[in-house]
C-alpha cells in the first residue's frame, strides 16, 4: 500500500506532460482517497493544478470525512496538519469549478445589502426593492448589482478575516444553490433555510376594510399585500422545500443538493435574525 500511493504521487509529481497517466492516478485517489490519504504522506505539497483536477473528482463527503478524522486525531501531528491543509487547497479549487459550472458569481444587492446568484436574479426577492408588475402580470421585486462590489476582492477580505477555504466554499455554496417553498411560494437560497417568515396568528380585519392587524404582534395587515409585505412575519420556521426539481437540475442533481444540505446545515444555514 505504502508503495503503491508512493508512486502515484511519483506519477503526479513527474507526469505533468503525460495528461492521461495524470489522469488515471487523479481518478485512482479520488476512488481511494480514504485509505490513500491515510496513509503518511504529504499530499498538500502536490502543484496547484493537481489539486485543481482532484477537486473534480472527490466529492463534499470525502473531503469533510477527511477534515472530521484530523479533527479527531488525539495527537497535533504533522500528517493532521498536511491532510487539513490538503482539504482548504481542494475546496479552494472546488469553488471555482462550482461557480464555473453553475455560470454564476456572487453579487451584492445595491438595496438590500444581502448577497445573491447573479444566475438566480430573476427568481429571487429583495426585501428592500420596490415592487414592480413583469411582462406577465407577476409582482416582482428583483435585487439591484451593487455597481463597484468586486466578488474577487470579498473573497480576499473573506480570507484576511481569517476564514478558511472550507468555510468559504460552504458559504458560496449555499447561496448559489436556490430553491423553492412550499409554504411561502417564494425561491431561496439554502443557506436561508431557516428563514421562512410567517406571522403564527391570522391578521383580523375590521369589516371591510383593507388595513388589519397580526395578533401574535400587533404589526400591520394588509388584505392586498405586496410582494415585499409577503414575506414579512414576527416569527420564522424552516422552508419547507418543494423535492421536485428547479432551475434545471435533474432528479440526481436535486437529490443531491437536498443531501448536502441535511448533512452540513451548521455550514451552510446562517441563522435567524429577526
Amino acid at each position: 500500500k505504502m508503495a503503491l500511493a508512493e508512486v502515484l504521487l511519483l506519477l503526479l509529481r513527474l507526469g505533468a506532460k503525460m495528461e492521461e497517466l495524470v489522469k488515471e492516478c487523479v481518478d485512482f485517489i479520488g476512488q481511494n482517497f480514504a485509505k490513500v490519504t491515510a496513509l503518511p504522506l504529504d499530499m498538500s505539497s502536490l502543484a496547484e493544478d493537481i489539486h485543481a483536477k482532484m477537486s473534480k473528482v472527490i466529492s463534499e463527503e470525502q473531503l469533510e470525512e477527511l477534515w472530521e478524522r484530523s479533527e479527531r486525531s488525539d495527537d497535533d501531528s504533522e500528517h493532521s496538519k498536511q491532510s487539513a491543509v490538503l482539504v482548504n487547497r481542494i475546496y479552494k479549487h472546488k469553488v471555482e469549478h462550482l461557480l464555473r459550472t453553475m455560470h454564476t458569481t456572487l453579487v451584492r444587492c445595491a438595496q438590500c445589502g444581502f448577497l445573491f446568484s447573479a444566475a438566480h436574479r430573476a427568481q429571487l426577492t429583495c426585501p428592500s426593492a420596490k415592487p414592480m408588475v413583469d411582462y406577465r402580470g407577476n409582482v416582482v421585486a428583483y435585487h439591484s448589482p451593487e455597481p463597484r462590489w468586486r466578488f474577487q476582492k470579498y473573497l480576499g477580505e473573506l480570507r484576511k478575516g481569517g476564514h478558511s477555504w472550507r468555510e468559504i466554499y460552504w458559504h458560496i455554496w449555499g447561496y448559489v444553490q436556490v430553491q423553492r417553498c412550499k409554504a411561502c411560494n417564494r425561491h431561496f437560497p439554502v443557506c436561508e433555510a431557516a428563514h421562512c417568515a410567517y406571522h403564527p396568528k391570522a391578521p383580523v380585519f375590521t369589516g371591510s376594510k383593507s388595513n388589519g392587524t397580526y395578533p401574535c404582534c400587533g404589526s400591520v395587515a394588509f388584505r392586498f399585500h405586496s410582494t415585499d409585505a409577503a414575506h414579512q412575519g414576527c416569527s420564522n420556521r424552516s422552508h419547507e422545500i418543494e423535492e421536485r426539481p428547479t432551475s434545471g437540475r435533474t432528479p440526481g442533481e436535486q437529490q443531491r443538493v437536498l443531501r448536502l444540505l441535511s448533512l452540513y446545515s451548521n455550514l451552510i444555514v446562517i441563522p435567524w435574525e429577526g
